[in-house]
């Protein structure tokens, strides 16, 4: 089935109207809802009807007839696009009612154009043709060309469903002649796809493709999609009749698929019943019968009598081949009879091939001669000599414009290449005088710009070393603050209590036994030696912040390099009560520096002697990791540490004292530079720890590959 497009509105001004909404009420509102109903109205037709519905109960209180005439035609109107004959035509009615007591010419146009759509869809052509000439009577009177074009271009599409194909190209070359001297290219694009529908209708496939083209790329641009789907479905039709199914089947597809989107029962049901028919010509009698049913149904809930009448006509097809005769003459006859009341000939000649064939089918052969015979009289109308001449005048008449418009443009073109010659002729007698003056200036800031480079140059310099000075001074005054702050209080305190002991040990020896003494020396022995371990730190630290500390990378056995740390850790472990263990993971070479790498692991071990409980228990891993490198694990089972202070204790802006188990003193400086020297080796560090099991300080050096 054909679907030949009714006129309705350009799709334009869509953006700039919604933005408006935005800031309207009232019968301003309303009046703004109603153009973008007539814009979406043949574009997106559930669109149009929920913009008319939202318009119509302000339009119909604000006692002003234009614009609740108005409210009234085009909900009507948005009604019969989406398929609700019936009830759209009593608002057509209405509005055109109103227009007619206010004398309104173009609304009275508008709503008798309408409701001849109205009637042209439910099957009453005679009754659309005759709304449709007090249409165009309407519109002389009223002067509204746009109007009558748009009025000629319907009746050229009824007189295409009707089969008077060449009364019907009489008036879509009438709207084209007028859509294309407005430069209305959106019914330049819907005449070109009727066209295309009458070409198709007298069997130039040819003629028909190339109009859908032109009409297909348009509508896709402006997004006209009940535009594209009415074409997408006509090109499946063209395809049918070539006797290429699958094409036919993939179109009607694609134009079911935007009628869905459009929620149109008008633009779901045509393709449904082009799907019903392939499958009839493929021989596929279950599909046939199920699209076709599914198209009727539709059609029905519309009232529409082409639709019924062609569904009924392949509804009988599929009944005939199946030798269901009965239905097969039901549906059959049904179909002739609208056929015949809505003067669709093409229809009405299919039927009768039809009925002729169930007659011979059922044994009645006179019958069958007599639908067959009157099947032939409406074919030969149909396609007799006179309409063959039309169509070939028309053809050529359109042919012709197309050629003088291609002349046209070609002088218009020549004329603009001529100004543009005049034109680039003095561009370039100014570009000459332009580049002089241009060079001139070009060598003047070239000079500069060489001097002002220049002394950038110096200036960045001089702002670089600066910087660097200033970066050097940040550095060196956060060490002397580190130092500072650890002589204050990590040296202060020990220092000052060794000499507190000394003294009363020089001044009063006879209050010291010997076994207190003893003890004292002990005592007195193990801090110095904490005291001289913290002073190695603070050396080393201060040397690497001054970049004194060269590094020198060579390979280091990690066995030997634990068990020397451990045996400098040995005595304080024993003070303790601790196990030292050292469980080797393999026989790995590293390559670091021997001095900064025996500093970090006796740092670690210190430190883990330090938090560890008398009796308790470090363990030494080492083990390979992925992307060539070794892990080192020291693992105590100590106090362990909180989530806060395991945030600070590798930042060395955060100086923070500690003391161990046995109220041994930490400064926090040995991690810190296990930090620096793990990362200046080209490795990683980091902990695990939970508070009262202990913790697990790793870090990785570079695997030696020999």
């Amino acid at each position: 089935m054909l679907f030949v497009y009714p006129a309705g509105s350009q799709v334009s001004k869509i953006d700039s109207l919604t933005n408006l909404t935005g800031t309207q009420k009232g019968e301003e509102l309303a009046s703004t809802y109603l153009k973008l109903a007539k814009e979406y109205l043949y574009v997106a037709p559930d669109k149009a009807l929920e913009f008319s519905r939202k318009a119509f109960p302000v339009a119909t209180k604000s006692e002003k007839p234009e614009l609740e005439s108005l409210a009234n035609l085009t909900l009507g109107s948005s009604l019969v696009s989406v398929g609700n004959f019936v009830e759209g035509k009593s608002y057509i009615e209405s509005g055109l009612r109103i227009a007619k007591k206010i004398n309104h010419a173009e609304y009275i146009c508008t709503g008798l154009n309408a409701l001849a759509v109205y009637h042209m869809n439910t099957g009453d052509y005679n009754k659309a043709i005759s709304l449709f000439y007090e249409c165009i009577k309407q519109a002389k009177v009223g002067k509204l060309e746009r109007q009558e074009a748009m009025v000629r271009f319907n009746v050229g599409a009824i007189f295409t469903s009707m089969g008077k194909w060449s009364e019907g190209l009489k008036e879509f070359k009438y709207a084209l002649e007028y859509f294309k001297k407005a430069e209305d290219e959106p019914f330049i694009s819907r005449t070109m796809m009727n066209i295309a529908v009458n070409y198709s209708s007298w069997g130039d496939h040819e003629m028909s493709l190339f109009y859908y083209g032109k009409s297909l790329d348009y509508l896709k641009r402006v997004g006209d999609m009940a535009g594209e789907a009415s074409t997408l479905n006509n090109i499946g039709e063209i395809y049918k009749e070539k006797g290429n199914y699958e094409k036919a089947l993939n179109y009607y597809q694609k134009s079911l698929d935007i009628a869905l989107k459009l929620k149109s029962k008008l633009h779901e049901a045509v393709p449904l019943i082009g799907k019903g028919e392939a499958y009839w010509l493929m021989k596929d009698y279950d599909l046939a019968e199920q699209y076709s049913k599914e198209a009727l149904e539709i059609f029905q809930s519309m009232q529409m009598t082409e639709g019924i009448a062609r569904s009924c006509h392949i509804l009988g097809e599929v009944s005939l081949a199946r030798d269901k005769i009965n239905d097969a003459f039901d549906f059959a006859f049904k179909s002739k009879e609208l056929a015949d009341s809505s003067g669709i000939k093409d229809l009405q000649g299919k039927v009768c091939l039809l009925i002729s064939k169930t007659y011979e089918k059922n044994g009645k052969i006179a019958e069958a001669f007599r639908y067959f015979k009157e099947y032939s009289t409406i074919e030969d109308s149909l396609f007799n000599g006179k309409h063959s001449q039309q169509l070939a005048q028309f053809r050529s008449e359109m042919e012709l414009q197309d050629k003088e418009s291609q002349i046209e443009i070609l002088q218009k073109d020549n004329q603009i290449k001529d100004l543009e010659l005049k034109k680039q002729r003095t561009r370039v007698l100014l570009l000459i005088g332009g580049i002089i003056l241009l060079l001139a200036l070009l060598v003047t800031i070239f000079s500069m710009n060489r001097m002002k480079k220049k002394a950038n140059a110096l200036l960045l310099q001089k702002n670089n070393k600066i910087l660097e000075q200033h970066e050097e001074l940040v550095k060196l005054s956060e060490t002397k603050d580190m130092f500072l702050a650890i002589i204050g209080h990590d040296l202060r305190n020990p220092i000052g209590a060794f000499k507190d002991t000394l003294d009363q040990l020089a001044d009063y020896p006879e209050m010291f036994p010997e076994e207190v003494r003893r003890e004292l020396v002990g005592e007195l022995r193990k801090e110095a030696e904490n005291t001289y371990f913290l002073l190695d730190n603070m050396l080393i630290w201060a040397k690497s912040q001054k970049s004194c500390l060269q590094l020198k990378m060579e390979p280091l056995r990690i066995g030997e390099l634990i068990e020397s740390n451990i045996l400098l850790n040995k005595r304080f472990a024993e003070n303790k009560n601790i196990k030292l263990v050292h469980q080797p993971g393999g026989n790995f070479i590293v390559l670091a520096d021997q001095n900064m790498a025996s500093l970090i692991l006796r740092n670690l071990i210190s430190n883990a002697i330090k938090f560890t409980r008398n009796g308790g228990e470090i363990n030494i891993l080492s083990r390979a990791v992925d992307n060539g490198f070794v892990e080192l694990s020291v693992v105590d089972n100590g106090v362990g540490i909180s989530e806060e202070m395991k945030n600070q204790i590798f930042n060395k802006h955060r100086h923070t004292s500690t003391y161990g188990t046995n109220n041994e003193k930490g400064s926090g400086l040995g991690l810190m530079l296990c930090s620096e020297f793990v990362e200046q080796n080209g490795g990683t560090i980091s902990v695990d720890s939970t508070v009262g099991e202990g913790s697990v300080f790793r870090f990785t050096l570079k695997r030696y590959k020999k």
